[in-house]
């Protein structure tokens, strides 16, 4: 007598016998048995239609939370542009900086010697500076002199552009080799008999700097001020100071006053 088998069955029609599920013709009379009358087993490594769809809808970004992570990413992409821009900008040189090395036709002129024999006469007298003479004798009178404003860094050289009004203090230094450039721009000018400089702002490679951050900027720029301490005290002894278009007009007062 056959065994009962075990698990899901298929009965015959012809004999009632009980078949293996796996089977196409009754074991016991070899009638082809109904295979339609099998229970449907569900696999279960397939999909249910809604895990499809949510599926389906994770790579294609459809949806409230998938456009809050369009937004997110957005952001991010808006971040490093900024970023990247502002790094881009500090280490570009800012228009209008003067060539490091002078002209052959400008002549160095001893503007300390000359502001002290001017400041020594019984007369008022009147000094003129180009841009050249002042970044001229800026070259030798810091060379040497100014360490490195921020660790790490080596200060090359200081200029200075001359505006109505306005005088542009500008800075070189390097990093590793690769140069990089500040500024501060002041207006300055007697007032009432008084010496004034007002601080009108500067820049960090081409971008620039309010005038309220650059007080603490201001700072860096103080190793150079220190070294021009002589220079700067007798501009601020001036009767009188104009400042044009590349050049800077000074007037003393003269002892005899």
């Amino acid at each position: 007598m056959a065994n009962s088998p075990s698990g899901p069955t298929l009965t015959c029609s012809q004999c009632n016998f009980a078949n293996e599920a796996e089977r196409v013709y009754c074991h016991n009379c070899g009638a082809k048995l109904d295979r339609s009358l099998l229970p449907i087993v569900e696999e279960t490594n397939k999909e249910s239609i809604q895990k499809a769809r949510k599926r389906v809808k994770k790579m294609t970004n459809p949806g409230g939370h998938d456009v809050l992570r369009e937004f997110k990413t957005l952001g991010k992409c808006i971040v490093w542009g900024a970023l990247s821009a502002l790094i881009i900008g500090i280490v570009r040189e800012p228009e209008g900086v003067p060539p490091a090395k002078p002209k052959e036709t400008e002549l160095p002129r001893m503007i300390g010697s000359e502001l002290v024999e001017a400041a020594e006469s019984p007369q008022a007298r009147v000094l003129q500076f180009t841009e050249g003479d002042a970044n001229t004798y800026l070259r030798t009178a810091l060379k040497s002199k100014v360490s490195g404003m921020l660790p790490g860094v080596q200060f090359d050289r200081a200029f200075v552009k001359f505006e109505p009004g306005i005088v542009f203090v500008g800075v070189q230094q390097s990093l590793l080799g690769f140069p990089l450039y500040s500024g501060t721009r002041y207006s300055i000018g007697m007032k009432d008999g008084k010496f004034f400089a007002e601080n009108k702002g500067g820049n960090i490679g081409r971008i620039s700097i309010d005038p309220a951050l650059m007080k603490y900027a201001a700072v860096a720029f103080q190793p150079m001020w220190k070294t021009l301490k002589r220079e700067s005290n007798q501009v601020r002894g001036m009767q009188n100071i104009v400042l044009e278009k590349g050049q800077i007009r000074l007037v003393t007062k003269g002892r005899g006053r």
